[in-house]
């Protein structure tokens, strides 16, 4: 059942060009031997955790995540849940696969829509405004800066 539904999130992440490293098993154990695994975890953009009842390494691994303001969403399957319930933290209480495939599209298109569109805007800005600050050293009229912002190219 866990590896089926988290077959189906990494679909939807991938669907809409997101890289997804699946940690599973054995490989969570090693993952604090892995310095690399462990920046990536730091640098990403979003972390999901498929949790099952039991207290496990990806526990841990959530935590240091939170830790270090790493988003987050907990998809947690819970056999005796009637239907999915989803919490304001990013945490998502599932039994049946095809409710919480459907609740995580939702979680993921407001945590895309609430947090990553608002930093694409500033880092776009700020690429922008980069642009205008070295087309501005380079002496060109004001006009011609407009419009190589507008266009893009250089």
């Amino acid at each position: 059942m866990l590896t089926q539904a988290a077959a189906d999130v990494v679909g939807i992440l991938k669907s809409v060009s997101y890289t997804v490293t699946v940690l599973k098993g054995g490989e969570l154990q090693q993952a604090f031997d892995r310095v690399r695994l462990l920046e990536e975890l730091l640098a990403s953009e979003l972390c999901v955790f498929m949790l099952a009842d039991q207290l496990s390494y990806a526990h841990v691994l959530l935590a240091m995540a939170y830790a270090h303001f790493v988003p987050t969403i907990r998809l947690e399957y819970q056999a005796s849940v009637p239907d999915t319930q989803v919490s304001v933290g990013g945490g998502v209480v599932w039994s049946a696969s095809d409710q919480m495939c459907t609740v995580f599209k939702r979680q993921f298109e407001s945590f895309r829509r609430g947090l990553m569109a608002p930093l694409e805007i500033a880092r776009s800005a700020r690429r922008r405004s980069r642009l205008n600050r070295s087309v501005r050293c380079s002496g060109m009229p004001p006009k011609r800066i407009s419009g190589i912002l507008r266009t893009g190219k250089h």
